[in-house]
């Protein structure tokens, strides 16, 4: 098994790691459980490992979509900001 599949979400240093970084890992995660020449132990760890970055992926997202902000223009020439809507 990687290193990478043994370090919990967050105690690798990259608890704050983008959304891109948090996906190719998600990725490599992904690739190894396909190739299907882990061991069960192995495969649940990594397995463990992709859901917690599918939970700090759809963090980010979520961070990202309450920062997202509307901008319009007013009637009155006046800049608004109007919350986003997904």
């Amino acid at each position: 098994m990687s290193e990478e599949a043994q370090t919990p979400a967050g105690e690798d240093g990259q608890s704050n790691a983008g959304f891109e970084t948090l996906l190719e890992r998600l990725d490599a995660v992904v690739q190894r459980l396909e190739k299907g020449d882990l061991s069960l132990e192995d495969a649940l760890s990594d397995f463990e490992q992709g859901m917690g970055l599918v939970e700090r992926a759809e963090g980010v997202l979520k961070e990202a979509e309450q920062r997202v902000q509307k901008v319009v223009e007013a009637r009155d020439g006046a800049i608004e900001e109007v919350p986003f809507k997904g």
